[in-house]
C-alpha cells in the first residue's frame, strides 16, 4: 500500500515540474527603470559584454553592465509589452538630426531618393546628435523596425 501511495505522488509530482510558459522577460536595469520583452520566440545570446534578444525581426541589445536583474513573467513589469515597443524618437535640427533611442539601436537614415545616407549603432541611452551633416531637406530615419520622418533646416 505505502509502494502506491508513493508511486501516486510520484507521479503526480512528476506531471506538475514541467515548465510553465512565460509571456514576458521582464529586466531590471541598474538605474532601477524595467524593461520587458515578448518572450514567445525570443532567442537570447550573450557577446561582448551584451545581451542581445532577438524576436522574430526585430533586435534589442543590453549592455549586461546595466542589467541589475532579470526573470520571467506572466505581465510586463512596465507596459512595454512588446520588443518593438522600446520608446524612441528623432528631430531634425540645424544640418542634423537627433535621435532617443536605447543603447545598441540600429540608425540608418535615408533621404526621399531612398538612398541611405548615414548608418550607425547607437553608443548609449538617451538623446543623442547623430555624427553627420546634412543638408536641408525631409529625412527617413529608421531606428531599429520604427520609421519616422524628420525636416532639416
Amino acid at each position: 500500500m505505502k509502494k502506491l501511495i508513493f508511486l501516486v505522488l510520484l507521479v503526480a509530482g512528476w506531471a506538475s515540474a514541467g515548465a510553465q510558459p512565460f509571456t514576458y522577460l521582464n529586466l531590471t536595469m541598474t538605474d532601477n527603470s524595467t524593461r520587458s520583452l515578448t518572450a514567445d520566440g525570443l532567442k537570447i545570446t550573450f557577446a561582448d559584454g551584451n545581451l542581445t534578444a532577438r524576436n522574430g525581426a526585430a533586435t534589442q541589445t543590453v549592455p549586461l553592465a546595466g542589467i541589475k536583474a532579470f526573470s520571467f513573467s506572466d505581465n510586463a513589469s512596465d507596459g512595454i509589452a512588446d520588443i518593438n515597443s522600446a520608446p524612441v524618437s528623432a528631430r531634425g535640427l540645424s544640418g542634423a538630426i537627433s535621435v532617443t533611442a536605447p543603447a545598441g539601436a540600429s540608425v540608418s537614415v535615408y533621404n526621399l531618393l531612398g538612398s541611405k545616407v548615414y548608418e550607425a549603432v547607437k553608443g548609449g541611452d538617451g538623446e543623442q546628435v547623430l555624427d553627420v551633416t546634412l543638408p536641408q531637406g525631409v529625412y527617413v530615419v529608421r531606428i531599429n523596425t520604427i520609421s519616422i520622418k524628420v525636416l532639416v533646416r
